[in-house]
């Protein structure tokens, strides 16, 4: 029963969490579409190059959106089970509320992980600089 329970959530979690990622992806990124369509149009830079630069934008905007996108899906499937009586119904069966925390929980810590795994690693930040160095024997700098 609980397995059945927290597949359930999780399913009914996911198309709700997917329109929130693609909306307010989309808004996001807009203000940059305008910024690279000007380069395109205005600078002659060929679209080959400026397709990189969105991409290479997105896991900035993912940090932001994924945890709002979790929250507006985890507002919605509540407020559904809420009104349809399925946590009455849960509760009259035996489920605690506590239990029906876990899947929400999960899908909490999966979205954290997902978010630090962005910004740490993928993230225009994430690659080392190159260090200058220069030494009172040799006046010029030598990069690595």
């Amino acid at each position: 029963m609980t397995r059945i329970l927290d597949r359930y959530i999780v399913k009914e979690l996911g198309p709700p969490f997917a329109i929130g990622v693609g909306v307010f992806t989309f808004f996001l990124v807009i203000d940059r579409i305008y910024q690279l369509t000007d380069l395109v149009i205005t600078k002659n830079v060929p679209f080959v190059l400026v397709m990189p630069l969105l991409i290479y934008m997105l896991p900035a905007f993912l940090a932001l959106t994924l945890p709002m996108a979790t929250l507006v899906a985890v507002l919605l499937v509540t407020g559904r089970l809420a009104g349809d009586l399925e946590v009455a119904a849960l509760k009259a069966s035996g489920v605690s509320p506590l239990r029906l925390l876990r899947p929400f929980l999960a899908v909490g810590i999966v979205v954290t992980l997902l978010i630090a795994w962005l910004t740490l690693m993928v993230g225009p930040w994430s690659r080392p600089a190159t260090s200058c160095s220069s030494t009172p024997s040799s006046p010029s700098r030598s990069c690595t």
